[in-house]
């Protein structure tokens, strides 16, 4: 991830391909973290594709973090749709509903937060 409005928008640092490749194992490895890859569904519609998964062009993530020992039922939620072409077309809320349904019923998550920058201007007029 090199775009500069995208890592500030995410609290993000630029890191080195290597880099990625082990923050992806530390993520996959972690107990305290749940990710979701976002994909482009409408992509295989588009190119006419019969699998329903396979070939669809990553849009994004959505992540709980677990991170609170004395509130099992807590987390906080972050989303990132990275795709200029594919946001402001509900993915995102898609995405975060998605995953709250799923920590609900599997992790029995009780409260989510979400920490919005200032300079997020796409969320910061929805939820001002």
């Amino acid at each position: 991830m090199k775009d500069p409005a995208l890592l500030e928008a995410t609290a993000s640092e630029p890191l080195s391909l290597q880099e990625e490749y082990e923050m992806q194992e530390h993520w996959r490895d972690d107990a305290d973290k749940c990710t979701f890859i976002v994909l482009d569904r409408d992509a295989a519609t588009s190119a006419g594709s019969t699998d329903p998964i396979t070939g669809l062009p990553l849009i994004g993530d959505v992540n709980l973090f677990l991170n609170d020992s004395e509130r099992p039922d807590a987390a906080e939620i972050e989303i990132m749709i990275a795709e200029k072409a594919a946001r402001r077309l509900g993915r995102a809320r898609e995405a975060v509903e998605m995953m709250l349904c799923w920590a609900h019923r599997q992790l029995a998550l009780r409260r989510v937060t979400a920490k919005i920058g200032e300079g997020n201007s796409d969320l910061t007029k929805h939820h001002s």
